[in-house]
């Protein structure tokens, strides 16, 4: 997750959470304005698949899905935004989703942004 980390970086996306499981991460962020929501998800994609597929003795072959959720929200549930997409893994063995966090929405190869109320 260090190469998101630096992108975020690089691109000044402010990073504030980044959890996930073996085939999905959430990360919690701000993204300037300056930069599009499907700029930012392209190129988080494009470096996370660049570094799995090039390690040295990786066997393993990363190919993102097409699509990807965009969620915003208030800054007072940050915190719990945050908590949550920390502990991916122990919601996800443990089959506890939040169903406000957790939306399944099938768009086939669309990308999609889905928006909570007004941010901030």
């Amino acid at each position: 997750m260090a190469c998101l980390l630096r992108k975020c970086e690089e691109l000044r996306v402010l990073v504030h959470g980044l959890g996930g499981t073996a085939d999905h991460i959430h990360l919690v962020c701000s993204i300037p304005p300056s930069l599009a929501v499907s700029e930012a998800v392209e190129q988080l994609k494009g470096v996370s698949s660049h570094f799995v597929n090039h390690r040295e003795g990786g066997e393993k072959v990363l190919y993102w899905g097409r699509g990807y959720g965009a969620l915003t929200c208030r800054r007072g549930d940050l915190g719990r935004v945050m908590a949550y997409a920390a502990n991916q893994k122990e919601h996800h063995s443990s089959g506890r989703l939040s169903e406000e966090m957790e939306r399944t929405i099938s768009l086939g190869s669309e990308q999609r942004e889905a928006s909570l109320p007004d941010p901030m």
